[in-house]
């Protein structure tokens, strides 16, 4: 620090700025700070904590990612080029726990790479704070997006006055850890690792919480009041795909409920492999922004959520495509929506100011885009039907309907009487 005054300096602003905004704060750190700070850590600082305990490095850190979002004075206002320096490639150590790892007393429960452990809750701690297990967006059951000043923050859904709750559950002995926490290691051509029958082995791979977040989170909680808390966690320990670990999560749901509209997007369908091939491919996908739940529709941080584009796709092209028909599917979808980008590029590029005046930038829109698309499946003038079709439609004047499947369904119906055809 360049000097005591620019200390307290640093000190006051990030601490006005908590005051503004906790949950914003909150959100923006664990965004940006998530290599660096755990999810308890940032929430304690964020929560009646003196900012001034903070050293030089956390006060760098989390001024720079504040920074991004606030108008805020150069952050070589305050800090030294040694101290910025030094704080780029900083690291908090934590207990010395790294690959390989090495779980005792595995149990295989299937055929499939399942198996099943404890481990003492110190451990797991440790896991997950040097960042060897990681919370991944789209292997998780909810994730949340926000905007501040035109950037996009977004990070898996987390409670923490849930976290707390636990936490101080298990500091008193009144937690019963009667549920798995599940870890899926990612078979992606990183993985290796070894089951002799007793003991399993991870060389290296990367490594995913899939469920329990929340009994995690508390673990830390308790831990910092007492580290030598006697308990152990059992594990649900898996090894395949991101589509496996994605069905795991839909297992899941039938025994705890999540938002409806994410389970769709974490079944395996002829309809979710299309969708994520049209929907990533790179000369459009910048045009497309989809999400995984409502809430970030209605934000307006994206067009549609993909377990509706997921489910009509199914709907109107089938559940149980031959692998040439799918592939079929996924080109011919990456054509139509490319068409659709030469009709509504400046629509696209501006979706959320476009679908406050007109409804063809809205969610159920897009679903019905799936629908025109069947309908113009294979017709060799398909591009002047779409162009006249489109040119028909009065996308000022909204379909009626308070929910989306009965616009989407209306909306439908006005297509039809174009085309006096049927579903």
């Amino acid at each position: 620090m360049k000097s005591e005054s620019d200390k307290n300096e640093v000190i006051r602003i990030i601490n006005n700025i908590i005051k503004m905004d906790q949950v914003k704060v909150s959100n923006i750190l664990l965004d940006k700070l998530e290599d660096k700070l755990t999810k308890s850590e940032i929430y304690n600082i964020t929560s009646n904590f003196d900012v001034g305990k903070l050293n030089n490095i956390a006060l760098i850190w989390i001024y720079g990612a504040l920074s991004d979002f606030y108008d805020l004075k150069d952050i070589s206002t305050y800090f030294t080029d040694i101290e910025l320096k030094r704080a780029e490639t900083y690291y908090i150590e934590r207990k010395n726990i790294s690959f390989p790892l090495t779980f005792k007393n595995v149990i295989k429960v299937t055929d499939n790479e399942e198996y099943k452990f404890f481990i003492p809750i110190q451990e797991l701690k440790s896991l997950m704070s040097l960042g060897i297990i990681w919370l991944v967006e789209g292997m998780q059951r909810e994730s949340i997006t926000s905007m501040y000043n035109n950037k996009i923050v977004s990070h898996v859904a987390y409670n923490d006055s849930k976290a707390r709750e636990i936490g101080k559950a298990i500091a008193s002995g009144e937690y019963h850890p009667k549920d798995d926490i599940s870890i899926h290691l990612i078979s992606d051509g990183e993985e290796d690792y070894i089951f002799d029958g007793e003991n399993l082995v991870i060389k290296s791979g990367n490594l995913a919480l899939l469920d329990g977040q929340h009994r995690e989170a508390g673990i830390e909680y308790a831990l910092l009041e007492d580290i030598d808390i006697n308990m152990s966690q059992s594990i649900y320990f898996t090894v395949g795909s991101v589509e496996m670990a994605q069905s795991i999560i839909a297992q899941h749901e039938k025994q705890t409920p999540i938002k409806k509209e994410l389970v769709e997007s974490y079944t395996n369908s002829d309809g979710k492999f299309i969708f994520t091939r049209f929907s990533t491919n790179p000369d459009i996908s910048k045009y497309y922004k989809f999400a995984d739940n409502y809430e970030t529709v209605k934000k307006g941080f994206a067009m549609a959520t993909s377990g509706d584009m997921i489910r009509t796709i199914n709907k109107y092209y089938g559940k149980k495509m031959k692998l040439k028909e799918r592939n079929d599917v996924s080109k011919w979808l990456i054509e139509f929506f490319t068409e659709l980008v030469y009709i509504y590029e400046d629509d696209l590029l501006d979706f959320k100011n476009v679908r406050k005046i007109k409804w063809n930038m809205k969610g159920y829109a897009f679903s019905l885009y799936i629908y025109i698309s069947k309908y113009l499946y294979k017709r060799e003038n398909w591009k002047e039907v779409l162009f006249d079709i489109l040119n028909k439609i009065d996308f000022t004047n909204e379909p009626e309907g308070s929910k989306y499947n009965v616009k989407l369904r209306n909306a439908i119906k006005i297509v039809q009487n174009i085309t006096d055809g049927g579903e």
